[in-house]
């Protein structure tokens, strides 16, 4: 079940650009593998100049730059919760201190090392949606991913601070908050993605593609938690 929590939080972390906004725009992806429902589905993102709003299949999450808070909503249980950007800063902060201070058996049972997140331009481009795009390619240890980027569209004022608010979430060492990490660094739109993960004997692929793109403000109804959920301590941001 783990392993679909992080490709779940993949399909959510690589779609979130960097950048800045003029306008409120509707970005709508499809994306294919890496959930407990893996059929391919569309999901649709919104950009204002203060929110960022996810609305998949299985979560809703809305990051709030003026309020430095992410709500996190599970769509099949009706529970959320809110978190502010600070307390996921000193949460990651206090597990890093805590894996690094580990006896060795203890580190040993978390999890390998992981090497450094590498990013790395392939002087490839293409035509996507009429939009000029260029390669990058990802390696994170267990991760691995490809990513075709435009920076022809600017998409929010605080995206960069998102990109780094994303990189709290989640396990430390998973690898879709490797994947933004190396999102942080990249300047643009990602247009198409496709990450692959390895799992022991096993290898998670799963991809994501905007399909369209217009402006268009966010319905009213995706702004607030929805009527009848109930806020729980157990709701991590990210999680389905």
């Amino acid at each position: 079940m783990k392993r679909f929590l992080w490709m779940s939080l993949l399909l959510l972390w690589v779609s979130m650009p960097v950048g800045a906004a003029a306008k409120d725009l509707k970005i709508r992806l499809h994306v294919v593998g890496g959930t407990v429902s893996p059929a391919p589905r569309d999901d649709v993102e919104y950009w204002t100049a203060h929110l960022r709003i996810y609305d998949g299949q299985l979560v809703r999450t809305i990051l709030d730059f003026d309020k430095q808070t992410i709500t996190n909503m599970q769509k099949r249980k009706h529970l959320y919760a809110v978190h502010t950007f600070e307390s996921l800063r000193k949460y990651a902060e206090t597990v890093r201190q805590q894996l690094k201070n580990a006896p060795p058996q203890a580190r040993k049972l978390a999890g390998p090392d992981e090497p450094p997140v590498d990013v790395k331009a392939t002087g490839r481009s293409e035509k996507i949606l009429g939009y000029d795009a260029k390669e990058y390619n990802v390696s994170a240890g267990r991760l691995s991913a490809t990513l075709w980027v435009t920076d022809a569209i600017d998409i929010a004022a605080r995206a960069q601070e998102a990109a780094k608010v994303d990189a709290l979430i989640g396990d430390i060492r998973s690898p879709g908050r490797r994947l933004a990490e190396a999102r942080s660094q990249i300047k643009g739109l990602p247009l198409r993605v496709t990450a692959t993960v390895r799992l022991g004997t096993q290898t998670i692929t799963s991809s994501n593609e905007v399909v369209e793109i217009t402006e268009e403000a966010p319905p009213a109804d995706l702004l607030t938690v929805p009527n009848g959920y109930v806020q729980s301590e157990d709701v991590k941001p990210g999680m389905p």
